[in-house]
């Protein structure tokens, strides 16, 4: 599904580069593992890429949200991205409860990321970017970490491996 989800990124951005199913862990604690993290046209995107569109139970999608907020944070990032094979739009239990906690999240760098659903990755991809009505102001720390990975796109597996060992 990772590469699925990365072949529709792809598909529309100028550049490209992405890393498949990567862990993130911090000491005494289980590692969190991140389906696809992607730099696509100069945006930091990570996600996840399941085969249905919903990420289960009610616990199972706290953990999931919050996976997804936490390393988000960790490394300032534009976008969240839930991608799917099936044809149909994403749980909008799990939609909801994500906007909301993006929405109410205190983000490191000042700026939340947006939201984006992939859906029906087999076959027509659709591609759906999520309202929210949180529009946060951005922190010149945030622009500068990024900006320096956009200019050595070659340089995304180095700065993600930066960010997990320093905690950043």
């Amino acid at each position: 599904m990772p590469l699925l989800a990365g072949q529709a990124l792809a598909a529309t951005a100028r550049s490209f580069e992405d890393i498949a199913e990567l862990g993130f862990c911090r000491p005494s604690q289980k590692p969190a593992e991140i389906d696809i993290i992607a730099l696509a046209g100069g945006r930091l995107i990570i996600g996840e890429a399941k085969c249905v569109p919903a990420f289960g139970s009610n616990k199972e999608a706290s953990q999931a949200i919050a996976k997804l907020t936490d390393i988000s944070d960790l490394l300032g990032t534009d976008e969240i991205l839930l991608a799917t094979t099936a044809p149909g739009p994403w749980h909008e239990r799990d939609t909801g409860l994500l906007l909301n906690e993006v929405a109410r999240h205190s983000w490191r760098f000042g700026k939340a990321p947006l939201v984006r659903v992939l859906a029906n990755l087999r076959d027509d991809p659709r591609d759906e970017l999520l309202e929210n009505s949180y529009t946060p102001y951005t922190l010149s720390l945030r622009s500068t970490r990024v900006a320096a990975v956009r200019r050595h796109s070659s340089g995304l597996r180095d700065f993600l491996v930066w960010a997990c060992r320093t905690g950043h």
